[in-house]
């Protein structure tokens, strides 16, 4: 049994992204997609004040239809790193993660390379460290796939290419993918439902969920941060909990 799953890169993304990482052995970075603009790959939010605060950062001009691999990093890229920087120290200072956080954000001063893809592969590399991840990352560009194929097509292409038999997704992509299609090809097709738990946050009464994964690192500590790993289901098309191997039914992946 083969588990994969295939997403585009984001830069610092949420707990749960990480989560669908745990979950799979190979993690394959679609990069020869069409890269979204205004959406999140290259903006995030982290905790400001007591506010969530989007922080952005910036890419050069490309033609509307670029993709993800052909994205660079805009001339301005080191000047906004120097400003996010200080924004994250006055956001995060004096959280008892804070060293972590300055450590990941340090390369991107000035980074080795001005491909968007290169640094944030980076970046995603050294949070799967720190979560102790050993999920393989790898780009769905390698697989040489026709540029014809979209969507759920792809996806299943990807799956068929690495002889994948499980494929896990995210839970807000259940409207996008059809069970029966993957099962047609051997594939069982699972989606990802994270528990965003609440924890304490500096400066802030009321919990604010779906932050950046840096938000994690400063307020967390390790074992805790291990803990929020585990939660979460994997459900099948149907919203059924899913168990990956023979269990009790109370130790199924639900642990919320």
């Amino acid at each position: 049994m083969k588990t994969i799953c295939a997403m585009q890169p984001y830069l610092f993304p949420y707990l749960p992204y990480f989560q669908l990482a745990k979950e799979v052995e190979t993690f394959w970075v679609l990069d020869d997609v069409q890269f979204i603009r205004r959406g999140w790959m290259n903006r995030n939010r982290i905790l400001l004040n007591g506010n969530p605060h989007q922080v952005t950062f910036p890419l050069a001009k490309a033609p509307r239809d670029a993709l993800v691999c052909d994205m660079r990093l805009a001339d301005q890229f080191q000047e906004a790193m120097g400003r996010l920087e200080r924004t994250v120290e006055h956001a995060y200072g004096s959280t008892i993660g804070y060293s972590r956080v300055k450590e990941l954000l340090e390369p991107l001063k000035n980074p080795a390379s001005d491909s968007f893809l290169d640094v944030t592969l980076h970046c995603l590399q050294a949070c799967f460290e720190i979560l102790g991840l050993s999920t393989k990352l790898r780009l769905s560009s390698e697989l040489n796939l026709s540029t014809e194929l979209r969507g759920q097509d792809r996806i299943v292409e990807i799956c068929q290419s690495v002889n994948a038999t499980r494929y896990v997704n995210p839970i807000g992509g259940q409207s996008l993918y059809d069970a029966e299609a993957f099962a047609e090809k051997g594939i069982e097709l699972f989606f990802l439902k994270g528990a965003l738990a609440p924890y304490p946050q500096v400066g802030c009464s009321e919990f604010q969920p779906g932050l950046s994964i840096l938000d994690v690192f400063a307020h967390l500590k390790p074992n805790e941060i291990s803990l929020m790993m585990d939660s979460y289901e994997l459900i099948t098309k149907g919203n059924q909990p899913v168990c990956n191997e023979p269990r009790p039914p109370e130790t199924c992946r639900v642990l919320s």
